[in-house]
C-alpha cells in the first residue's frame, strides 16, 4: 500500500512551526529575556572547565567540517550515492535559509564572555539547525533502511541525543541564547519534516512502482 503523507509528521510540523514563529517574534519579550538570561547566569555559576572541552568537541559535530567529513565517509560506504548526496545538499540549502533569516532578525549574540568563537547574528542557531537537518536526514534516508529494528532504534536514539547535545553546547559555550537554539531546532525540524513527506509521498512511491513493474 502506497503512502502519500505521514499524518504524525504533520503534527510535528505544525508544532515546530508554532515554536519557530513564537521564538522569532517574541525573543525580546520580558518572558523570553528572563529565561535566556537566567539560563546563562545558571550556566556561568556551574561551568566546569572539563565540560567546556567536552562541549567544544560536541559543537564541532554540528559544524561544516564534520558535515563534509561524514558525507565523504557515507559516499564511500553507502551504495545509494544519490540519497547520500541529497543529505549535504539539503543541509547546505537549509543553512542558506537560516542565514537569510538571521540577517532579517539581526539579533546580537549574548553580551557575555563567549567560551568559543562565533560570528554573525544569533537567531536562529546555525549549529542547531545543521544538527537537526544533517543527522535527521541520515535517519530518514539511511538509518531507516537498516533491517534490524533494535539496531535501528539504537542509532536513532544516539543521533537524537547528539542533536540535543549540539544545541545545548551552543548555550553552554555562551555563543547563543536558549531561544536561539530552540528556534534553530524548530526550523530544522520543519525542513526535515517537509523532506520526509516528499520522500514518503514521491520517491518511495516511485521506487515501489518500479519494483512492481519489474516483477
Amino acid at each position: 500500500m502506497r503512502k502519500y503523507i505521514n499524518r504524525k509528521s504533520l503534527v510535528v510540523l505544525f508544532f515546530a512551526t508554532i515554536v519557530f514563529i513564537y521564538m522569532s517574534n517574541n525573543y525580546d519579550s520580558l518572558f523570553m529575556r528572563s529565561i535566556d538570561n537566567n539560563i546563562l547566569m545558571w550556566l556561568h555559576e556551574y561551568t566546569q572547565f572539563f565540560m567546556v572541552y567536552f562541549f567544544e568537541f560536541v559543537t564541532l559535530m554540528g559544524g561544516w567540517q564534520m558535515v563534509i567529513l561524514i558525507s565523504i565517509i557515507l559516499l564511500i560506504i553507502e551504495r545509494d550515492k544519490i540519497q547520500v548526496l541529497l543529505i549535504p545538499s539539503i543541509t547546505v540549502m537549509s543553512v542558506i535559509i537560516n542565514e537569510t533569516i538571521k540577517n532579517v532578525i539581526m539579533r546580537p549574540r549574548p553580551n557575555v564572555m563567549a567560551l568559543s568563537h562565533a560570528s554573525g547574528y544569533s537567531m536562529p542557531s546555525g549549529h542547531s539547525l545543521t544538527a537537526v537537518v544533517f543527522y535527521g536526514l541520515i535517519i530518514i534516508f539511511l538509518v531507516a533502511k537498516i533491517k534490524d529494528k533494535k539496531y535501528r532504534k539504537l542509532i536513532n536514539v544516539l543521533l537524537t541525543v547528539l542533536i540535543t547535545l549540539i544545541g545545548f553546547s551552543r548555550v553552554y559555550l555562551r555563543v547563543h541564547y536558549f531561544s536561539d537554539v530552540v528556534a534553530g531546532l524548530a526550523l530544522g525540524l520543519m525542513i526535515v519534516t517537509v523532506v520526509y513527506n516528499i520522500k514518503v509521498g514521491v520517491f518511495d512511491n516511485i521506487t515501489t512502482y518500479l519494483e512492481e513493474e519489474n516483477e
